[in-house]
């Protein structure tokens, strides 16, 4: 006679199905972690201004700070195309397709490249998951009383956090 066995009480039977779905969830739970604990540290990465530096020689003309803002006004007697080439050499050139960078900017027309007839703005936005961080730099001619002579006036503000 042959025996034929049957499974017991002590051998588990098994379900490879439920194996799966156990597996499945399993990596389901992992992956949102992983991506929880992604999102958290590109937020916190954002909660902090965008560095820029002052234009060599430049002197602090007003400055001003809270919790997730600052601004800084320096003095220059460079020209505005010389600030703006030394801002856009780390940010780049604005055009059509990418909003972020630098741009000239002519108050006459035909545009001139002559004191008080131009300006420059750079922007950069970093912005993302409502955690703002965004950096705008502006260089304009200021004349002197004398209407002769002037200087160039950059201003830097800073926003971050959210």
């Amino acid at each position: 006679m042959t025996a034929i066995s049957t499974p017991s009480a002590s051998q588990p039977r098994r379900r490879p199905f439920l194996r799966f779905l156990l597996f499945s969830v399993g990596v389901i739970i992992a992956l949102l972690i992983l991506v929880g604990v992604g999102v958290s540290l590109l937020r916190s990465s954002r909660n902090q201004p965008i560095g820029v530096d002052a234009y060599p020689g430049a002197a602090v003309v007003n400055k001003s700070a809270s919790a997730q803002t600052d601004s800084v006004v320096y003095e220059t007697p460079a020209t505005v195309r010389q600030g703006l080439d030394f801002y856009a050499q780390k940010f780049g050139y604005a055009d059509q397709q990418n909003t972020d960078g630098c741009r000239i900017t002519y108050l006459t027309d035909p545009g001139m490249e002559q004191p008080g007839k131009y300006n420059g703005r750079c922007v950069v936005s970093n912005s993302m998951l409502d955690v703002t961080q965004v950096l705008s730099i502006k260089i304009d001619y200021a004349p002197d009383a004398d209407g002769k002579t002037g200087k160039t006036l950059i201003s830097i503000d800073r926003t971050w956090g959210g």
